[in-house]
């Protein structure tokens, strides 16, 4: 796989022209149910479509489509993962095994070097991957990946699109969507229900939609701005 550094990325976003991928929806909140009163709060579309949603046990898996796109021929995705009560492996782990399966059906993969933080005392991975052509559809692909690790679960938001085929010096998409989608995943956060400390509670307004989801149901799906409403369930 092809590595880009923070400067050569810059330098391949600034190349031009560069088609601008479209920007996310309006957002709603994803509250998710990860078990022992914690909970992960994410933006995500909420005037696009629930395209797919599964709960095996093992995994917990929601992703949304805009309107008039269809499951087995998408642009555009957004997508969360619950992983229960795993915390027997890092984000950084999960993005690595993402890669590889990436790496199976990729003509040529690239992408950047796992950033992993400390963001209010949790660990957060932070990954681009990019495929110039993919074997299955034939086009290329790029995904932004951010892993949040928590003290039950381990949480998973991707957003994906699907581009003409492109060649590793010319990334199909502008630096401006990129920082957006950047700045969009990282509002995702996990919190503990009724904590003492306020830096760690879950907003006292989102009481309803947190009493609402279960772990036979864990996530639930709200307008920004709607506290008690329920938009989408899993």
């Amino acid at each position: 796989m092809r590595r880009l550094t923070t400067l050569a990325l810059a330098l391949l976003l600034a190349a031009g022209p560069a088609q601008a991928l479209e920007p996310l929806g309006d957002r709603g909140l994803a509250v998710v149910n990860g078990g022992g009163g914690e909970f992960f709060l994410t933006p995500v579309p909420i005037t696009w479509q629930i395209a797919y949603s599964s709960n095996t046990g093992r995994v917990v898996h929601m992703a949304w489509l805009p309107e008039g796109q269809e499951t087995d021929n998408w642009a555009d995705k957004v997508s969360i993962q619950l992983f229960p009560g795993e915390t027997g492996i890092t984000g950084k782990q999960l993005l690595d095994q993402i890669a590889r399966r990436y790496a199976q059906d990729c003509r040529n993969l690239l992408g950047t070097q796992t950033d992993v933080q400390q963001t209010r005392g949790r660990t957060v991975a932070f990954r681009l991957l990019g495929c110039t052509k993919h074997a299955q559809t034939g086009r290329g692909e790029l995904a932004l990946f951010r892993v949040v690790e928590g003290t039950e679960s381990l949480y998973l938001v991707q957003r994906a699109w699907r581009t003409p085929t492109f060649d590793t010096e010319h990334l199909p998409f502008s630096r401006d969507i990129l920082g957006k989608t950047r700045l969009w995943l990282q509002g995702g956060r996990v919190c503990q229900a009724n904590s003492p400390e306020a830096e760690f509670a879950c907003p006292p307004r989102l009481a309803d939609a947190i009493q609402t989801t279960s772990l036979d149901k864990p996530v639930n799906v709200i307008k920004l701005g709607q506290h008690d409403g329920k938009a989408q369930q899993e």
